[in-house]
């Protein structure tokens, strides 16, 4: 046979006609398959689009302004003033150094360092208490300390100062204990 029957025989549509069905099979299914493929993409875009998750919010509270502001801040210090001054007149009046008289100078400067941790432990919890809160209000991630914070963030000290003294002041437990008088 030469290159011309060859030739003939390749285009002749009898012999070939295996390979005509053949592709044109695998267009039909090409073309199913990208209908379905470009009808389930339309389907998702018909969908309404869901709203984005907010990005996580970081609050920041300046302890130190907080407690300069905040007038159960003044409560709690003056008090631990007072315990404190009472602790020190007694532990003044203490005399001359004997085991005695150290053993109640050093049972009174306990109570005193009692005191001061115990209100800075109820401040403390108020404090967290108003911060909860605000955090729920204002969507808050987490809350940190302002000398922490570079840039951004969102300040709340006013209002945990605010929610402090308008809401958690009666739930202070001032003036709770009487100072230990030596030789007790």
């Amino acid at each position: 046979m030469n290159r011309m029957d060859k030739l003939k025989a390749f285009f002749s549509f009898k012999d070939n006609q295996r390979w005509l069905i053949a592709v044109l099979i695998i267009f039909i299914l090409t073309g199913i398959g990208s209908s379905l493929l470009t009808y389930q993409y339309l389907e998702v875009w018909r969908e309404e689009p869901e709203e984005p998750e907010p990005e996580p919010a970081i609050g920041y509270i300046n302890l130190e302004r907080l407690q300069a502001e905040s007038e159960l801040a003044a409560d709690f210090q003056r008090e631990l003033d007072e315990r404190g001054q009472e602790l020190e007149e007694i532990y003044n009046a203490a005399g001359d150094g004997s085991a005695r008289e150290t053993y109640d100078q050093e049972q009174i400067y306990q109570q005193y360092e009692f005191t001061q941790s115990e209100l800075a432990r109820q401040f403390t919890e108020l404090m967290k208490e108003a911060i909860d809160k605000l955090t729920g209000e204002y969507d808050l991630w987490m809350v940190i300390e302002a000398d922490r914070v570079i840039a951004g963030g969102i300040d709340i000290t006013d209002e945990v100062a605010k929610h402090l003294d308008a809401d958690l002041a009666e739930e202070a437990e001032l003036d709770e204990g009487e100072p230990v008088e030596p030789g007790e």
